[in-house]
């Protein structure tokens, strides 16, 4: 059972003070951290999931996919009560195939083998903050979330708070909360879901934007899959809120003011590029790989405001993202391409991309700090502060490095040059025959088979050398790398290689991603090490130089060192088993099958 407290955030203003305060109702609150949430409900054609009274959410987390199903109902003075239903799944899978849980019983009950569709998308930034009382129980989790919802074009956004029960909560506390909420903070209750906000939503805009006409028009040249759930949403949706005088609210909200984003709805324009780079199997690499470059050149280029503005972190992420993207893209396209033409270029695609990174990676280290600090009781929350203090000053240095180098003129040249070069048609293909006049292998259909089996085979060439407890930490670092160039190489081509390619590159992405957390321990216990023995940032000294020796006396921060360290002896003595399961599922031969087809 589910217990939680939903208020409407009205203003910024509101917003900063939840996010600044330092308790409510006599609990104590946590420093808190964010974190970005992508939810996707599904129901069937016809919504028999809806009808039968529940809501079925997809949440992507942490590499793996979180199925809930809520039951929906209704909500005393906003506080909602509801039975939930969760299920971990390592792969998107239909429900048939889901392991024996109450979950899958209860869907497959619902759904009678029809199967299960998208409804609509919801994203949300959230604000976290752990609820403590004085005598340390854990009470609850309160919440500040930017919710935004796909609208034909179009986002709707509006900021909630939720406060859910802890195991270690009572009823009279949340009903305390609740109460505090509302005489002192004079928030409003929420009585909706997110689901049932995002249906009213939909259809409100629904009714505004598309004629009834058109909408039966379109949803009649569909499968009759998608004609019924075109019309379905288009009830369920009418009929998700009658008479609420929420609904009323939402329905005659005011433009967003440019000045105060949070209060009413905020529009954002869609993100208009491209899915894919659209590679044709029987196109050249050089074609291939200018269509590739060109795709995550444009993704770089549009997430440059958000990255100089700092206030997301994920949009230097997704930035970054986008330079690493070219990068690989050159190491696998590299044998097919005119090197020498993109030579000036690689040489700004490293500079840019170590600007980036040198503040990405203290992002993610202060990140997964704070998520540790936040766990601690009160009298423990300023332990890590020396080590805050330091990384500050660095994020701060390295933000300023990474600034001064997006204003240089070389990098705006970068931009400029790269843009022309990818348009021009042939940009650095090679010669179509050799010096002896042999033709030379370029078509995607006779290459990429040759480069997925060359990856293939760096990742296998370790079998045999990933056994007993002391596997050199390097050795699994280059292993990640591998397993990393694998992956990219199979993104590439995903467009001109067989459906099975999903499943093979989320198994990939989970592998990778456990390698990734064991070189993130491994990265951290040397920074913190660096900083108890020099009060720096990293290392400032050596050890036979005594004198510089500054050791900091912060048993917190010895203490956290210690966690990681623990953490870093788990992941590596884990992962063998993770090795041996990809062998005995035969995993790489159906990577190897992957191109039989071309």
């Amino acid at each position: 059972m589910e217990i939680e407290a939903k208020f409407a955030v009205p203003d910024n203003k509101t917003c900063r003070r939840l996010r600044e305060a330092e308790q409510i109702a006599g609990f104590l609150l946590s420093a808190g951290h964010s974190r970005e949430i992508h939810d996707t409900y599904l129901d069937t054609p016809e919504q028999a999931i809806r009808q039968a009274g529940y809501a079925c959410r997809k949440r992507e987390q942490e590499n793996k996919i979180l199925i809930t199903l809520k039951q929906l109902g209704t909500a005393a003075e906003g506080i909602h009560r509801r039975k939930e239903l969760e299920i971990m799944l390592t792969a998107d899978l239909p429900p048939a195939q889901w392991p024996a849980s109450p979950a899958r019983d209860l869907v497959l009950q619902l759904i009678h083998q029809e199967p299960l569709v998208a409804l609509f998308d919801l994203c949300q930034t959230r604000f976290v903050r752990l609820m403590r009382s004085h005598g340390e129980r854990l009470v609850a989790e309160l919440s500040i979330d930017e919710v935004r919802i796909g609208i034909h074009g179009a986002e709707r956004t509006y900021v909630e708070l939720e406060v859910e029960l802890l195991q270690e909560g009572t009823e009279s506390d949340i009903e305390e909360i609740r109460r505090q909420l509302r005489v002192q903070w004079a928030l409003q209750p929420e009585s909706c879901s997110k689901y049932e906000r995002a249906l009213t939503l939909i259809a409100d805009r629904t009714k505004k934007t598309v004629p009834v006409k058109a909408r039966a028009s379109r949803a009649a040249t569909g499968s009759g899959a998608t004609r019924k759930l075109t019309a379905v949403i288009h009830h369920a949706a009418s009929a998700a809120m009658p008479a609420d005088e929420h609904a009323l609210r939402l329905q005659k909200t005011p433009a967003p003011d440019p000045e105060n984003p949070v209060a009413g709805t905020a529009h954002r324009p869609v993100n208009k590029l491209p899915k894919n780079p659209g590679l044709k199997i029987d196109e050249t690499m050089a074609e291939g790989a200018c269509k590739t470059l060109y795709f995550h050149f444009k993704r770089m280029v549009e997430h440059e405001p958000g990255t100089r503005a700092g206030e997301d972190i994920e949009e230097l992420h997704d930035m970054r993202v986008a330079t690493r993207r070219m990068r690989a893209a050159l190491r696998v396209f590299g044998e097919y391409l005119d090197m020498r033409a993109m030579k000036p270029f690689v040489k700004d695609l490293r500079r840019t991309g170590r600007a980036l990174g040198a503040v990405r990676d203290l992002d993610v280290f202060q990140q997964k700090t704070r998520r540790y600090s936040d766990t601690l009781p009160p009298e423990r929350a300023n332990e890590l502060d020396p080590l805050f203090a330091v990384m500050h000053a660095e994020h701060q240095k390295a933000r300023q490095a990474m600034l001064d180098f997006l204003d240089s003129p070389r990098y705006d040249r970068f931009k400029n040059r790269f843009n022309k070069f990818l348009k021009k048609p042939g940009a650095a293909a090679l010669p179509a025959c050799a010096e002896h006049g042999e033709p030379r292998p370029q078509r995607m259909r006779h290459v990429v088979p040759v480069v997925i089996q060359q990856r293939l085979a760096v990742v296998r060439a370790y079998d045999g050398y990933l056994e007993g407890p002391d596997v050199p930490l390097e050795r699994l670092h280059r292993l990640r790398i591998a397993f990393k160039s694998l992956r990219y190489t199979l993104e590439f081509f995903r467009e001109v290689l067989g459906p099975d390619t999903g499943p093979m590159i989320e198994e990939l992405k989970q592998v990778q991603d456990h390698l990734g957390d064991l070189q993130d321990a491994v990265v951290t216990c040397t920074i913190v090490r660096d900083f108890l023995n020099w009060g720096t940032w990293g290392s400032r000294g050596s050890t036979k130089n005594i004198a510089s020796f500054k050791p900091v006396i912060a048993p917190g921060v010895v203490t956290y060192l210690s966690v990681r360290q623990a953490e870093l002896q788990r992941l590596v003595a884990e992962f063998p088993a993770v090795w041996d399961r990809m062998q005995q599922s035969g995993f790489f031969k159906k990577i190897a099958g992957l191109t039989e087809e071309l």
